[in-house]
């Protein structure tokens, strides 16, 4: 097996420079209609009181990649792989008219009402036929520039975070920001919000969590050695038994039940995590792609080299078993069903495949992460814009 060394989420190793474009609506905000004649959106009239001006000036993105530093191997001849078409019957693809590749999406939340969340570059709401997009720079309340996390509390008041260490609220009506000093942050990320059955929200950045329950806020630190900004947190897992994990990248897991706040060392690195149906954990770390019981027990599975090589960023399982993985290059999602990898056209995957897949030949674009909504759909919010398996 190779030796890999994950690389910094916020280290640039792509870079995407979008053609400059300034549209300029007047009025509160912009909604979206999903055409019934093509994969667009038509302009609806409808205004919404709620939204602010939506302004997109040129735009340089730079994608900053986990994606791995692989030793040096001999690389096979690639061959040029079919593109995959994917099923219109069950993919979509949403995008609008002034949205192509300026979505980012980071994360995917859903109210009790069906309502989707969106957070990215922007802030995106899905009403099932309407969509709104709220610019967070012509918000206030905010300080921080991209949406880095959100999480979506009983009642449909949604938690936002971002790269200035603030959790941004909206319930409907009014934008409020827990500032650095009520909150407990210094001077990272909030790279997740997580809430518990019993309404305690908590948001995680490499400093530490900090959990708000009865409007007080308790500070649960992490101790990270390492002081030249080389160790991150990368994933989140809140499981059904409502206990929360915090993965690093130098392999240290800590826990949380509601009382205790515990670490220890599992792996080399760890870099993505789900949670399963019975409590325990999806693992993907240095020793590979495996699952650990809820009494620490690890058992590893066979992984194929497609899905090895590019690294899973995000991962996710669903209410039926099926655990599916996003990457940052390469091959884009794959799913795990039943103990075999396969494609998203219901390809089964083996090692044999480990280079015969154009890097280009997926519609795809760096994952950052997965979502099942209440219907049992799956949301994909991606560089390229915002998927949905159905």
């Amino acid at each position: 097996m190779k030796q890999i060394f994950p690389c910094k989420i916020r280290k640039c190793i792509f870079t995407i420079i979008v053609p400059g474009m300034m549209i300029l609506f007047s009025g509160c905000g912009i909604n979206f209609k999903e055409s019934s004649s093509q994969n667009s959106f038509a302009l609806s009239s409808t205004s919404d009181a709620k939204g602010t001006i939506l302004s997109i000036p040129t735009l340089t993105t730079t994608l900053e990649s986990p994606l791995p530093i692989l030793t040096s191997t001999p690389t096979p001849s690639l061959k040029k792989a079919t593109p995959v078409i994917l099923d219109p019957n069950h993919w979509k693809l949403f995008t609008s008219p002034i949205d192509v590749l300026q979505s980012d999406v980071q994360h995917i939340g859903q109210a009790e009402d069906g309502t989707m969340w969106f957070g990215g570059l922007q802030i995106h709401r899905y009403d099932g036929k309407n969509w709104s997009i709220y610019d967070q720079k012509k918000i206030p309340s905010f300080r921080g520039q991209v949406i880095e996390s959100l999480a979506v509390a009983r009642g449909g008041i949604v938690w936002f975070g971002t790269e200035k260490n603030e959790i941004v609220s909206f319930d409907g009506t009014a934008w409020a920001s827990q500032t650095v000093e009520d909150g407990g942050y210094r001077s990272n990320d909030i790279v997740s919000i997580v809430i518990r059955k019993n309404g305690e929200l908590c948001a995680i950045s490499i400093e530490g969590m900090s959990c708000r329950s009865a409007g007080k806020w308790t500070r649960y630190p992490i101790v990270v050695q390492d002081k030249v900004d080389r160790v991150y947190v990368w994933d989140v897992a809140l499981t059904p038994l409502d206990e929360i994990w915090v993965p690093l990248s130098n392999g240290v897991l800590y826990h949380y039940d509601g009382k205790n706040w515990e670490n220890s060392k599992v792996s080399k690195w760890i870099n993505s995590i789900s949670s399963s149906r019975d409590g325990s954990l999806w693992i993907f770390d240095h020793d590979g792609f495996g699952k650990r019981d809820i009494h620490g027990a690890f058992a590893y599975k066979t992984i194929p080299g497609i899905v090895w090589e590019y690294f899973p960023l995000v991962m996710k399982e669903t209410v039926d078993g099926t655990i599916w993985f996003g990457t940052g290059a390469g091959y884009q999602l794959a799913q795990y069903v039943n103990g075999s990898f396969m494609t998203v056209d219901g390809k089964v995957l083996s090692n044999s495949e480990k280079y015969d897949f154009d890097i280009d030949s997926f519609p795809f674009d760096r994952v950052h992460c997965i979502f099942q909504a209440k219907d049992g759909s799956m949301w994909f919010g991606t560089v390229g814009g915002i998927f949905r398996y159905k």
